[in-house]
């Protein structure tokens, strides 16, 4: 599962708000999973949502492959949700559960928020189809 996350800190020196992917900052020298190619997976995607009020919408962005949206919520997904996808956008305390398969390319890639200040301050992990 891939938990996006904001983290709050209130420590001087450090950024008010720290926003993460299973509670890690983006390491490009870190691989957070290692896929083989042609395997088809299901992922779920979580937005944890910051004290459930403030939270904000995270479109979770997956390079490299199609996904489908199996379920939203433990529920079938909205009709605009049907077909291939390669974005999801989750609410604060939303879930999917998407299928996707790895079958073109083989190397280095992320999964990130596309929100631009999320994406820049790290929230993304990245994983290697092999």
């Amino acid at each position: 599962m891939w938990s996006f996350r904001a983290n709050v800190s209130f420590r001087e020196g450090r950024p008010p708000i720290v926003w993460t992917v299973n509670g890690k900052r983006f390491d490009p020298d870190r691989s957070d999973a290692q896929i083989a190619a042609g395997e088809t997976e299901l992922w779920r995607l979580r937005n944890e949502g910051f004290l459930r009020f403030l939270g904000r919408p995270h479109p979770a962005h997956i390079h490299l492959a199609h996904f489908q949206i199996l379920e939203r919520n433990g529920k079938p997904p909205l009709a605009h949700e049907n077909g291939w996808k390669d974005t999801v956008a989750l609410e604060a305390g939303e879930e999917v559960l998407v299928l996707i398969r790895f079958e073109q390319f083989r190397g280095r890639y992320m999964l990130h928020c596309h929100n631009l200040e999320h994406e820049d301050h790290a929230m993304m992990p990245r994983f290697d189809v092999m």
